[in-house]
């Protein structure tokens, strides 16, 4: 079977789960201006944030869940789906750190050119806020919220429920008051790990062993 059959495949296997399938072109994005590739990476999160719902709330099911025990699948739920579903999320994650990275390669080079640049450099002067980490994670608790979201100790927060940034945060009480206002949902978290950037879905719960609602420990980066 060639990559694209395999590819028609997995699409019409998604489409039979009423999944709709999205594939971006990470050539034809470099193509793409600063406000056309803003849209994308709000769509790519929209997506993510439902992929997640669907695993958490059809499946009952996150990225971690085993899907095999004692060597046998699961028989109480729907192990290929999940792994579909798994599978369209890596590719988004890996679609939308495309995208961040040309946004910022954009938006240094219209920063460059000064005020006099484009409209859309007019429109960017406040998004340099969202490429600067403004928390850090200093541990993360085993089984907790935090974990089974992928945060990692180290982990440096840049944009947090896709408004809360370096430039607004508070002291991380904007942080607190997101978490709060977001119990049982989804939300989405920017983190950059190393050199590369992370999408993350975090759903803050108390149903978990520890305290808190997340389960991490963060400072003021």
């Amino acid at each position: 079977m060639t990559i694209e059959n395999r590819d028609d495949a997995f699409a019409g296997l998604m489409k039979d789960l009423n999944i709709e399938v999205q594939d971006y072109n990470h050539n034809e994005l470099s193509k793409l201006d600063y406000q056309r590739l803003a849209g994308l990476k709000d769509e790519v999160e929209v997506s993510l944030t439902s992929l997640f719902d669907t695993l958490k709330h059809r499946y009952n099911c996150d990225m971690e869940s085993p899907l095999v025990i004692d060597g046998f699948p699961r028989g109480d739920i729907d192990v290929l789906a999940v792994r579909l579903i798994r599978t369209k999320i890596i590719r988004l994650r890996n679609d939308h750190k495309c995208i961040l990275g040309l946004l910022e390669e954009q938006l240094i080079k219209q920063l460059q050119a000064g005020s006099g640049g484009a409209p859309e450099a007019q429109s960017a002067r406040v998004a340099p806020q969202r490429i600067i980490p403004f928390a850090l994670v200093k541990s993360v608790a085993d089984s907790s919220p935090a974990q089974k979201s992928g945060l990692q100790e180290n982990d440096k927060i840049v944009v947090f429920g896709e408004d809360v940034h370096a430039g607004n945060h508070n002291r991380l009480s904007a942080v607190g008051n997101k978490v709060k206002g977001n119990v049982g949902k989804e939300i989405v978290v920017e983190v950059l790990r190393g050199q590369n950037r992370e999408t993350l879905i975090l759903t803050p719960t108390p149903d978990w062993p520890g305290q808190g609602l997340l389960g991490c420990h963060i400072v003021p980066y």
